[in-house]
């Protein structure tokens, strides 16, 4: 791959630090992809500062590393407010969900990461500080007990979650705004790796920025984790293959990991048309949680197998991957 890379000579003429790497978008005009959501919110924003209102709370929903957490500190900004990061299983406690609310002030923004995560009872505490910006708490036991209000500030709640149906139905509808963040579609992600490559001063080739792309399943996220490892390569070797440095992040082709090309390649040697999960787990010795979390929500998103009741099938379009990837290695053997 990239041999005596060590007394190679810097192939970049600039050294970028890593907090430039890290670096989010700062306001929404900076933002790439998802215009339909960023012109609702353009939207929203404007006419909260018109009328001089918190913004209507807002619900981000959809896989890991889309962009909801960037969202968030994007909208604080346009608004110019304090904006309040906190992950729903930091709350544990009932002094741990008063805590973060009492240290808000008016128009501050809340986001709350993974919110399908915070206990029942704290999710419906916070109905009453949604809607009427009050805590309504039972303090004692039995015939002791007695309701007390807690006045909150005027606020805007940003929620996040990858499981929208673990949030309790009652806590969703008090959100104005719900917006699902699905993976970015092709274009998308090579227009954000063209705004990377130019806020960083880089250059690649029409042909290195889509095969990125192809193998970043449509995660913004992974689309920068990918550029890094371009970027530390190609700082010490210009000569660094851009397939071999994307299979150093764990993408051996067209965005599918090792354990996603075995589970492909087991279905596809199966002697049955359709195979159960104990059988795939015993095939690819992975474990089930695995096999069913992490694995095969992409396989189905991108349409490479069908679960139903009688087990997992290859569909044509995972047999056509399979024999891409069977093609793809073969040539790289015949350059070595």
């Amino acid at each position: 791959m990239c041999q005596n890379y060590l007394t190679s000579q810097l192939s970049l003429d600039k050294v970028i630090d890593s907090e430039t790497l890290k670096a989010r978008p700062s306001f929404l005009n900076e933002f790439v992809g998802k215009s339909e959501i960023v012109r609702s919110l353009q939207v929203g924003i404007t006419v909260s500062k018109k009328l001089n209102k918190p913004l209507e709370h807002i619900l981000f929903y959809g896989p890991p590393g889309v962009g909801k957490t960037s969202l968030a500190q994007i909208i604080a900004n346009e608004l110019k407010v304090n904006i309040k990061i906190i992950p729903a299983t930091n709350i544990q406690t009932l002094p741990d969900l008063i805590g973060v609310l009492n240290t808000l002030k008016d128009f501050d923004v809340l986001f709350i990461d993974e919110i399908h995560s915070l206990k029942l009872e704290y999710s419906e505490m916070l109905y009453s500080a949604l809607e009427d910006n009050v805590l309504d708490l039972l303090v004692g036991k039995n015939y002791n007990s007695k309701a007390i209000r807690i006045k909150l500030p005027q606020f805007t709640l940003i929620a996040a979650t990858t499981n929208l149906g673990a949030v309790p139905k009652a806590l969703e509808e008090r959100f104005g705004y719900i917006f699902f963040i699905d993976c970015y579609e092709d274009w998308e992600i090579v227009n954000l790796i063209r705004s990377l490559l130019n806020q960083w001063e880089l250059e690649l080739t029409d042909k290195e920025i889509n095969i990125i792309a192809n193998n970043s399943r449509g995660i913004p996220r992974n689309v920068k984790r990918i550029l890094r490892r371009v970027i530390d390569y190609k700082t010490i070797n210009s000569d660094c293959e851009i397939q071999d440095i994307i299979k150093e992040c764990g993408f051996l082709f067209q965005g599918l990991t090792e354990v996603d090309l075995k589970y492909l390649v087991f279905l596809s040697e199966a002697d049955r048309q359709t195979a159960g999960i104990k059988t795939i787990v015993q095939g690819t010795n992975t474990d089930e949680l695995t096999i069913i979390k992490k694995i095969e929500p992409y396989l189905v998103f991108r349409g490479y197998i069908n679960k139903g009741l009688k087990g997992r099938v290859l569909t044509l379009e995972g047999q056509k991957i399979i024999k891409e990837f069977q093609t793809f290695m073969r040539k790289k053997d015949t350059k070595t």
